[in-house]
């Protein structure tokens, strides 16, 4: 059986635009002119293990039920004097959680409850380990520790 093919696109977020008189007839450029608000870059993560270390070594636990989460201030350079960092999450959801797609569903919900309260988490690293009963928690539940973590920081906006 013959495979088909798909037709060429441009990848999301890129738009191809071509230059008049240039001896390149198209050039991809990108797309800046909108920045998602709720996304979840680079700069909002925990990325290396040494930051994880920091956090568990450092931080303050509070244990949730389902969740365990651990909470320090973020480290900034000295020459950084300007308005107080973004929060940071560090994800650990081991497999006892479940297999992939369970995993993956409870790391679906704690990023979107960290979303919508990181500006009220201003300058912390979190690192939220799921325990095995969180697979079966919903969005709702997920959120509602999330404010939890608000309350016992001071930072509830309630």
């Amino acid at each position: 059986m013959a495979r088909r093919q798909r037709a060429l696109r441009a990848p999301v977020g890129l738009r191809i635009s071509s230059l008049s008189g240039s001896p390149i007839p198209e050039v991809a450029t990108l797309n800046t002119a909108s920045p998602r608000p709720f996304g979840f870059s680079r700069q909002r993560r925990l990325l290396t293990p040494g930051e994880f270390r920091r956090v568990q070594e450092r931080g303050r636990t509070i244990d949730l039920g389902l969740l365990l989460v651990r909470l320090a201030p973020r480290e900034v350079p000295p020459q950084d004097e300007g308005p107080t960092p973004e929060a940071r999450l560090g994800l650990a959801i081991s497999r006892k959680v479940g297999n992939a797609v369970a995993r993956g569903h409870v790391k679906r919900r704690v990023r979107e409850a960290f979303r919508h309260r990181a500006g009220l988490l201003r300058g912390l690293d979190l690192v939220v380990t799921a325990r095995s009963s969180a697979a079966q928690a919903s969005s709702a539940q997920i959120a509602a520790l999330f404010d939890r973590v608000l309350v016992q920081t001071g930072r509830s906006a309630t």
